[in-house]
């Protein structure tokens, strides 16, 4: 015998033939019910619906990952091509995504960690990221230095900075001319200041003002201070004017540079 369902209310109907009208509903719109295969798995049951939903979820995380996979090495050298960039920005070089590992090579001559006793340790100072190491206790933190030979044949010493923002992390690099006091360039970026405010610490605009600056003054650090325009540092301090109507990113790059580039006080010390 023959099943066929009513398209409508789903009444079952057995018989070699079709009725004329369904005994329910009255409509005349049928479909045949074929029998399931011994063993086969029932395609309107709940059962079919998880292993069907599982099933794709399963194929998607593996095209995730795979994806994932293929791009990590470009992602990783974008990510790598950047950072060089930004550290030739604080030694005042301008460079593009196809000039700037070019322009690294050519610049930076030697690269190492130091300790907080500005000693040199075990480490590759440009795989080194400074968010790590500042979770770690200060005895056991690396700082990464680069040496830069210029085409005049002078030093300079590009440190790595890290610090916290009005919305999110901020970070940077600043240069030292060979007397390891007096700024020669820096660079700074952000994850989420407020563009036009606190985002324009970005801006070379904002980074040429720490040229010529000195942390120490008769051999005391004091950092260099970011002040709201029209103000002074402390007394002797060297200082910049901060970010206008960027006041917390302001408070925060000058916070930053106390703290990250006093790490390296002992290293710009010993040289």
């Amino acid at each position: 015998m023959k099943k066929y369902r009513c398209k409508i209310c789903g009444y079952i109907h057995e018989g070699e033939t079709l009725p004329d009208v369904c005994p329910v509903c009255k409509a005349s719109v049928f479909e045949e019910v074929k029998p399931e295969k011994k063993g086969g798995l029932n395609k309107e049951s709940n059962l079919y619906t998880v292993l069907y939903a599982s099933l794709i979820v399963v194929l998607v995380a593996v095209g995730l990952a795979f994806t994932s996979e293929s791009l990590s090495g470009r992602q990783k050298r974008n990510e790598d091509i950047d950072k060089m960039r930004q550290m030739l920005a604080s030694l005042n070089i301008t460079s593009s995504n196809t000039t700037a590992e070019a322009l690294f090579g050519k610049y930076i001559k030697e690269s190492y960690l130091v300790d907080i006793k500005g000693e040199r340790v075990e480490g590759d100072a440009f795989e080194t990221e400074l968010a790590t190491e500042m979770r770690r206790p200060q005895a056991d933190r690396r700082y990464p230095v680069f040496e830069a030979t210029m085409d005049d044949g002078s030093k300079k010493y590009v440190l790595s900075m890290r610090g916290s923002g009005l919305w999110g992390p901020i970070w940077g690099f600043i240069s030292f001319d060979d007397d390891h006091n007096t700024v020669y360039g820096a660079s700074f970026g952000h994850e989420s200041e407020t563009p036009g405010l606190g985002a324009e610490i970005e801006r070379a605009e904002f980074s040429k003002e720490f040229i010529g600056k000195q942390f120490f003054k008769d051999s005391k650090f004091l950092s260099v201070a970011v002040v709201k325009a029209g103000k002074t540092g402390a007394t002797g301090q060297d200082y910049v004017d901060g970010i206008s109507g960027g006041t917390i990113t302001s408070q925060s790059v000058d916070a930053m540079l106390k703290e990250s580039v006093g790490a390296y006080e002992e290293f710009l010390r010993k040289k």
